[in-house]
Order: structure tokens, then sequence, then C-alpha cells
């Protein structure tokens, strides 16, 4: 099951428990960003098919694109700075905890590249998910 994501690839960085004045607990996150890119992510994949698997061992393959900044040398391909892999993958892996797998503890397999969008090419992420 491949699909892609168009859209800058947004991180999922720290998360603060803050309590409002009637002393409700609310989770936040430091990227406001970040649940329009993984509400992008759990669309895309639900439009393209992608069905849950509930059991065994999955593999995950996502390969980002980011924009690339005017400071970048064209022959320069892969990116080498922030945003950092680990934290663009767990913004993905969430984004589709029960749409294409049950939980991401069954993701065994994960392979993963950052790289800077050729002349032309849009930002964004494809994704392969298969079970093992």
């Amino acid at each position: 099951m491949t699909f892609k994501v168009l859209g800058v690839p947004q991180t999922k960085g720290s998360t603060r428990l803050l309590f409002t004045r009637k002393g409700k607990a609310v989770i936040t996150s430091d990227n406001a960003q970040l649940r329009p890119w993984e509400h992008d992510v759990a669309m895309c994949a639900l439009t393209s098919g992608v069905r849950v698997i509930d059991q065994g061992p999955v593999k995950v393959d996502v390969q980002f694109v980011l924009p690339r900044p005017r400071s970048a040398k064209k022959t320069q391909s892969f990116q080498a700075a922030r945003p950092d892999l680990d934290m663009l993958l767990r913004a993905v892996l969430d984004a589709l905890t029960g749409i294409a797998y049950r939980d991401d503890g069954q993701v065994s397999v994960l392979q993963a590249a950052k790289r800077y969008a050729l002349t032309g090419e849009p930002a964004g992420a494809s994704v392969t998910v298969s079970a093992l």
C-alpha cells in the first residue's frame, strides 16, 4: 500500500501537559502545523485504500521531500539539518495508527530518508506500508 502526501512535512516535537482554570488536563504540541499535516497523512492513506493490518509485524518506508532553501547547493540532494528525521517519522507513524495498523508498536521494519525537492517537485512524503 503506497500513497503520497503533498505539503511541507511537519515534525512531532515535544508535547506539554497544561491544566485549565477548571483543572482539566490538556495536551498541546510545540508545532502548530502538526495537526493539519497528520490529518493530511491520514486522509491520503484513507483515500488511497489503505486498510488496517490488525496483527503481526509491519514494514513502513517513508521518503520525505523537503523544500530546497536558497542557500542549498544545486548538487546537494540530501538534507543534513533540521527537521530531524526521527521527529518527521513520529508524526507520520502516529497519524497512521488505526488506519494502516492497529498500533505503531507493530512497526518492525522502518526505512526512511529526507531529501531536498528537485526543480519543480512539490514537497511532501511518499509512504509505503506492508505486512511482513
